[in-house]
């Protein structure tokens, strides 16, 4: 393919004209926003999430973490399927592991802990990625392992990525300039075509999966059912659409995977 230009963006960028932006762009990475908990969600991610859908802009997103431990990983990939209900994504969802407070827990809890929460996120049917600058992926991560799993997201702001991993996107510079957005924008390059290899995958997954459809009955729970047939309640959430998973009713038909 050749080389498609895209964005990442956040609260920082304040309020996006993305009609002024569809034409310049060939795909958004959006903020869900940080941390482990719900309310740290990015108050402009359901707006941009809504508009580039609108518009058609090919959308990923990234979490950023603050997470010392795997299990905090693991929680943060549970709070990002939550700010995820009810969406699709053509692109991965990446976890941006970069922060001060992160760079002296060693290269394999870092690295585990990237494993960790993309491990959840892979689980929930998404793509996984890894984000971080060129140091941190050559000094403080095991590269080569996180390449080989997952599609990676390095920033270098430079003429040329001389990033020695694999890598599928390259975050160039952090004071683009475009019509639709004040002040300073992320730049980015996609170097493999995630979007067109996401859909095959997507298309093959509908072919493959057969469902089963389970009548809810009274005492039941989306944790029950889901024991019962060996899957997972983000996985019902996610084939069924539903807003608020503790709220089902009597006689209501959910889908079930067989695999």
């Amino acid at each position: 393919m050749t080389e498609l230009m895209g964005i990442d963006v956040s609260v920082h960028n304040g309020t996006i004209n993305w009609e002024k932006l569809a034409s310049k762009i060939g795909f958004a990475i959006l903020r869900a926003g940080y941390g482990m908990f719900e309310f740290q969600k990015d108050p402009q991610f359901e707006r941009n999430y809504a508009e580039c859908k609108r518009l058609g802009i090919p959308v990923g997103v990234y979490h950023y973490s603050y997470a010392k431990t795997e299990g905090q990983a693991k929680r943060e990939a549970e709070i990002m399927l939550k700010w995820l209900e009810g969406k699709s994504l053509e692109l991965p969802v990446y976890f941006d592991i970069e922060d001060k407070s992160q760079n002296g827990l060693g290269r394999d809890i870092l690295t585990n802990m990237c494993i960790e929460y993309c491990t959840v996120i892979e689980n929930a049917g998404f793509w996984a990625g890894v984000y971080a600058n060129k140091y941190w992926f050559e000094s403080l991560l095991n590269k080569e392992v996180l390449g080989n799993k997952y599609t990676c997201w390095v920033a270098q702001y430079s003429l040329e990525c001389t990033y020695s991993g694999k890598y599928d996107i390259w975050q160039k510079l952090s004071t683009g300039k475009l019509e639709g957005i004040n002040g300073n924008v992320d730049i980015d390059i996609m170097k493999r075509d995630l979007i067109s290899d996401i859909a095959k995958t997507k298309n093959k997954l509908e072919i493959q999966v057969d469902y089963l459809e389970h009548y809810v009955k009274w005492g039941e729970n989306l944790t029950k059912i889901a024991k019962k047939y060996g899957t997972s309640v983000n996985q019902i959430v996610k084939d069924n659409n539903i807003q608020n998973p503790n709220k089902i009713f009597v006689g209501q038909v959910l889908l079930i995977r067989k695999w």
